[in-house]
């Protein structure tokens, strides 16, 4: 494992048997599917599932934010998704 110059363990993407990881910004143990680091804040991978994204553009989709002109490109950069996988889960909202 490799050691900083002040002593500590570099642990960033290593997982841990016991079903937690290690935040890949900061070293902080994280429990398993957490989404947040407790101890940074970062975002942790597996964040956004697709259940999030969709009630998330439901909530936009009702609020009238895609009245917007290019507000649904902006909706795509932001969640990183496509237009298409946009349009598909703004389908799955009024299903």
């Amino acid at each position: 494992m490799p050691v900083s110059g002040n002593g500590t363990v570099d642990v960033r993407g290593m997982e841990r048997k016991s079903g937690g990881t290690f935040c890949p910004e900061c070293g902080a143990l994280v429990k398993e599917g957490a989404k947040f680091c407790m101890k940074c804040g970062v975002k942790l991978s597996g964040a956004e599932q697709k259940e999030d994204k969709v009630r998330a553009i439901r909530f936009l989709n009702e609020s009238g934010a895609f009245l917007i002109t290019k507000s649904g490109d902006r909706v795509c950069q932001f969640f990183g998704i496509s237009k298409y996988t946009l349009y598909s889960y703004i389908g799955e909202t009024k299903g």
